[in-house]
């Protein structure tokens, strides 16, 4: 029997390269009945001139500093509001990113479950709309370990998905990257690349942008194609080393970290505090610093060390929810 069979879960994430159907599968798969009320967040614009005076005087003379989220719930509203009419409780309630919700809407959800989860992926600094939420919650986690001063918070990391299958006839390749253009992080991206492409490996990247953004003295290119989190997976099971590129506004492990443990790939990061962690081994990381070509080359000739399966379990998704919602039999997620 699953952990979680006959259990109800209420999951709201943003929708965003389709990471909610990724969680909702994961859900379904650990046994759990979910409602999935995951809104848009990047889809909204004003429908005109007159649309946008209205958010302007709602929120700069009004005081409605919501308006333009409410707005862009009200895209996803109808769909939400019938997904919760098929329940009247729910075991639990799992929110990510709750600031991308009206704060009032997520009051009223709380009174549809038992016990209400939330995590911020992103770092608090980042997205500091999620402070005034935290309080709403019986259990909030953060995966930035600075993030752990704000009283009443719980660390957590990232996850790996399980049940994502690999397809067959995509092609191979020796290093993945995908991201969005953040200018920022470019240099180190094109200097990794470049060295990689020097040794002879294959290089498959997808950098997107909405605009087509190009840097002087490179010749990596943007896309307006989005990867969904599924065809990031499948390049993931087909090529040998990872490349993960952290923004500068947090030190949380992305979803890429996480994936090289459960994938047993190469891992080259400029996160440095993954050494802090038990996943950690230097033939399997490399922490990037400007490294010489000879370095690299060295990194790329060492066989992976396969970590303990212990390891391997601890940062799986199942793990990951029972720990959440404080089910028994978990190890738990710390911090450094």
């Amino acid at each position: 029997m699953n952990t979680f069979e006959g259990k109800t879960i209420i999951l709201g994430v943003p929708k965003l390269f389709n990471l909610d159907s990724m969680i909702e599968e994961e859900l379904q798969a650990v046994g759990f009945t979910t409602i999935n009320i995951s809104t848009h967040t990047n889809t909204f614009q004003y429908k005109n001139i007159f649309q946008r005076i209205e958010s302007f005087i709602a929120k700069n003379i009004l005081g409605m500093k919501e308006y333009k989220l409410k707005l862009n719930f009200d895209l996803s509203k109808e769909r939400i509001l019938t997904e919760l009419q098929k329940i009247d409780q729910a075991d639990y309630i799992l929110i990510i990113r709750p600031e991308v919700y009206p704060f009032e809407f997520l009051k009223e959800v709380k009174k549809k479950g038992k016990k209400m989860i939330g995590y911020q992926w992103n770092g608090l600094d980042r997205f500091p709309a999620t402070y005034k939420y935290i309080p709403l919650f019986d259990r909030f986690f953060v995966f930035d370990s600075k993030d752990l001063a704000v009283a009443s918070v719980l660390p957590i990391t990232n996850f790996y998905p399980t049940t994502i299958k690999m397809e067959s006839g995509l092609p191979q390749s020796d290093v993945f990257y995908a991201g969005s253009f953040v200018r920022s992080r470019f240099r180190a991206l094109n200097d990794i690349i470049s060295k990689c492409e020097s040794l002879g490996l294959t290089v498959h990247y997808h950098v997107f942008a909405k605009r087509k953004k190009h840097m002087a003295g490179s010749t990596i290119t943007t896309t307006k194609t989005i990867l969904s989190y599924q065809q990031n997976i499948q390049y993931t099971y087909s090529t040998k080393i990872l490349l993960d590129l952290k923004v500068a506004e947090h030190d949380g492990l992305s979803f890429r970290v996480l994936e090289s443990v459960g994938f047993e790939k190469k891992l080259i990061t400029t996160n440095h505090c993954v050494h802090e962690y038990d996943f950690y081994h230097p033939d399997n990381i490399l922490i990037w610093k400007d490294q010489s070509l000879s370095e690299l080359e060295d990194f790329i000739k060492k066989p992976y060390k396969k970590l303990p399966t212990a390891i391997k379990d601890k940062y799986s998704f199942k793990n990951w929810i029972q720990y959440a919602l404080d089910s028994p039999d978990y190890t738990p997620l710390s911090l450094p």
